[in-house]
């Protein structure tokens, strides 16, 4: 990549704000350096960070290559991990962090919502002699840090990222805190059947369909929606969706319920019962399809 060549890089062109809210950045621990991965559930990645002294060479040298902190293979399934543990950069690109820009990884937290996936990185002066002790020391007052570095660049985010201007998770701003600080922990619990209700409700499928899809009788169709209802506090089945979606029951990043596609690709053609259920699920998404 030539000098020419050298993209829009977002964080420098914003420098001045992300130096200022750096600022912040907790002295227990001795952080430095913090990094801000979304991902957005189009797969589009915006990246804010302080580390300004590496950022034209991530690019020009194509480090970015080497970096896979935000990659789903590494965050999938988890709230945080430990980069003693967890080899989220090529070990190439770890020398190269360490010793020509002396940052020293800590660990990354992960926060879903159904619209994006939060990455957040923890960078101190020194390496953490113990990254198990380092975590569970700073990582009340770095959420802390973290949902304050959202609040303040969240215009720079949709101002790059318009198509999300009307996110919910851009726009409000204690879904976001929640989302960002207990780690979904205060969601009510959902059993697994009343998950696939509610995902079915949000694909448009009535009582008596997700009866004939879940080989269910109606009536325990209609008891599991009124568990739904308690349980995210609403009055009918769209503000239940509602409800899903903004608590990540419902979206991109809920890795619980994988969706229609994985559901029929994932069958066995060779159980009759499986074969049996994909059929129904096929010919209910095509009756659906006509009906539009």
């Amino acid at each position: 990549m030539s000098a020419c060549s050298i993209p829009r890089i977002v964080s420098i062109v914003h420098q001045n704000e992300i130096e200022m809210i750096c600022k912040g950045l907790p002295k227990e621990g001795g952080l430095k350096y913090f990094v801000c991965y979304v991902i957005f559930n189009n797969a589009q990645t915006f990246v804010l960070s302080n580390m300004f002294h590496m950022l034209i060479p991530y690019y020009t040298e194509q480090y970015y290559k080497q970096d896979f902190s935000f990659r789903r293979e590494i965050t999938s399934d988890v709230n945080y991990y430990l980069c003693d543990r967890v080899k989220n950069v090529s070990a190439e690109f770890s020398d190269i962090l360490e010793s020509k820009f002396k940052i020293n990884r800590a660990f990354y937290i992960v926060r879903n919502s159904p619209e994006c996936q939060f990455v957040f990185g923890c960078i101190p002066k020194e390496k953490p002699s113990n990254f198990d002790d380092f975590y569970q020391m700073t990582l009340e007052k770095f959420e802390n840090f973290c949902v304050e570095f959202v609040d303040r660049t969240v215009d720079i985010i949709k101002l790059h990222n318009p198509s999300y201007n009307q996110a919910i998770i851009l726009n409000d701003k204690t879904y976001r805190k929640s989302i960002i600080k207990t780690k979904g922990s205060n969601r009510p619990q959902l059993t697994r059947v009343e998950m696939d209700v509610l995902n079915w409700t949000a694909y448009g499928k009535s009582a008596q369909e997700i009866a004939q899809i879940m080989s269910e009788k109606v009536t325990n169709i209609n008891f599991f929606r009124n568990q739904l209802k308690k349980k995210l506090n609403t009055y009918n089945m769209p503000h239940a969706v509602f409800e899903g979606i903004r608590q990540g029951y419902i979206g991109a990043f809920n890795s619980a319920w994988r969706g229609i596609d994985y559901v029929l690709s994932n069958l066995s053609v060779t159980n009759e019962d499986d074969q049996e259920y994909r059929e129904k699920i096929s010919s209910l998404l095509l009756l659906n399809e006509k009906s539009r």
